[in-house]
C-alpha cells in the first residue's frame, strides 16, 4: 500500500537512465519522475516519454488491478509478445540501451 505518491513531468538538466528500458534520457528532454513509498519503502523512478506512452497505451484497456506497474513494462510486453514487445525493443534501441541476445533474436525473427 502506498503512503504517498508524487508525479512530475521534469526537464532533464543532466543525463538520466530510464527505469524501464535502461535507455538514455538526454539533457533538455522531458521525463516522467515518480516517487513515493510502497509498503514502507521509498521508491523513485525516472521514465522516458516513450516508455510512459507505451505503458499508457497498454494500460488503457486493462482493469485497474491488471495495469502495468513500475519496472514491469519489459516483462509484461515480453509475456504478451507481439507488437508491444517489438515496440518496447525499438524504444530500447532508439535510446541506446543494450539488447540481450534473446531480444536481438526476437527482433531478427520478427523482421523475416
Amino acid at each position: 500500500m502506498s503512503d504517498f505518491y508524487k508525479f512530475n513531468l521534469t526537464l532533464a538538466h543532466k543525463d538520466h537512465r530510464c527505469y524501464e528500458c535502461s535507455g538514455s534520457i538526454q539533457i533538455g528532454e522531458f521525463y516522467h519522475r515518480h516517487c513515493g513509498t510502497w509498503e514502507g519503502e521509498f521508491f523513485t523512478s525516472k521514465n522516458c516519454d516513450d516508455c510512459e506512452h507505451l505503458r499508457a497505451d497498454i494500460n488503457e484497456d486493462l482493469a485497474q488491478e491488471d495495469k502495468i506497474g513500475f519496472g514491469e513494462l519489459c516483462g509484461d510486453c515480453m509475456e504478451n509478445g507481439g507488437a508491444d514487445y517489438v515496440r518496447f525493443l525499438k524504444i530500447k534501441m532508439k535510446r541506446g540501451a543494450k539488447l540481450s541476445k534473446s531480444q536481438l533474436n526476437f527482433i531478427t525473427e520478427r523482421a523475416r
